[in-house]
């Protein structure tokens, strides 16, 4: 049974950082009580989606703050400042982003009322932190200043029994376990390609992984929109020919098969034009992109849509915007 719809794509923007931080002195000054620091926020929300971060399966802390406007006005934040703690509740470095690290993270830095942003970060559970704090600035749409701020803790202990696990340490391995596996096929070798696994059957949540991902977003194995009928051999016998591959891949674990086995070791770039310092890239049709087993991520979409538009109640594209000032969007 397949289900309703293909997704191809997430439209979100996020940012996520990652750091390893070594110390060999501090800076004076007592920090402020959590309480106290807490309620230096005007009007504009901050949350975070783990009370204490614990380290995870690669010995990093992970988490993920939303960042939402208070009433009915907008905010344009234009700044965001981070301050660390030892073990020890000695502060020692700070951090600072402005507008501009805003606009690539986000491609503008205004939230609109009643919208919320997401900063993801990482950082070594070697690094001897306690906890960080972080202050949203920005302003209004009258002109008047906004303030959130949140307190984020550490933990060097493992978690707790019981607690939730991240992505990183349930994200799917080569072979997943048997608590991971569902019995589709006999044989799963002949199904097989790369990452992709036939009997394969696991739900993760993304936003863990990708910050800004919109709530209850979930990765699956690509078997979960229908079990195939082709074996790889069967589906390698179909390089070159579009239009008989179109008759025969009718669900999507077929297709991305279908795509790993007849894409050369390199990918393929689109043939690009342009003039005035403007570049126009031009990905392939399917068919051409089938017939020369040329791909590239624009024409590999081309592909699918090409082999399932007719398999699936929808099936379409979802456009992912980026900045014009980011170098590699």
């Amino acid at each position: 049974m397949k289900l309703k719809k293909i997704l191809a794509g997430v439209l979100t923007v996020s940012v996520v950082c990652c750091l390893m931080l070594t110390y060999t002195g501090s800076s004076s000054g007592t920090p402020p009580t959590e309480q106290e620091f807490l309620a230096q926020s005007q009007r504009l929300i901050v949350t975070s989606n783990k009370e204490t971060v614990y380290p995870d399966s690669e010995n990093t802390w992970r988490y993920r703050l939303s960042i939402s406007p208070e009433g009915d006005s907008g905010v344009l934040v234009q700044k965001l400042e981070i301050k660390y703690y030892t073990f020890g509740k000695e502060y020692v470095l700070d951090e600072t982003f402005d507008a501009n690290d805003f606009k690539d993270w986000w491609s503008s830095p205004y939230i609109h009322a009643g919208q919320t942003r997401s900063f993801g970060s990482g950082l070594s559970s070697e690094s001897p932190i306690y906890y960080r704090d972080h202050t949203f600035i920005g302003i209004d749409d009258m002109g008047n200043e906004v303030k959130g701020t949140i307190r984020v803790h550490f933990s060097k202990e493992k978690k707790p029994d019981g607690q939730e696990e991240s992505l990183w340490e349930k994200k799917w391995a080569q072979q997943p376990s048997l608590e991971n596996t569902r019995h589709r096929v006999d044989n799963p070798e002949d199904y097989d390609v790369q990452g992709l696994r036939v009997n394969a059957d696991f739900k993760v949540d993304v936003g863990e992984w990708w910050p800004s991902v919109e709530e209850g977003t979930y990765w699956v194995p690509a078997a979960t929109l229908g079990t195939p009928d082709n074996t790889k051999e069967e589906l390698l016998q179909l390089k070159g020919k579009p239009e008989e591959a179109k008759e025969r891949i009718d669900v999507l674990f077929e297709a991305l098969a279908f795509i790993h086995l007849i894409e050369p070791e390199t990918i393929h770039n689109a043939e690009t034009q342009g003039s005035h310092g403007i570049r126009w890239e031009f990905p392939k049709p399917a068919r051409p992109a089938i017939r020369d087993s040329s791909l590239n991520c624009a024409s590999a979409a081309n592909v699918i849509h090409y082999l399932l538009e007719d398999d699936y109640d929808e099936v379409g594209y979802v456009w992912r915007h980026s900045s014009f000032e980011v170098e590699h969007p």
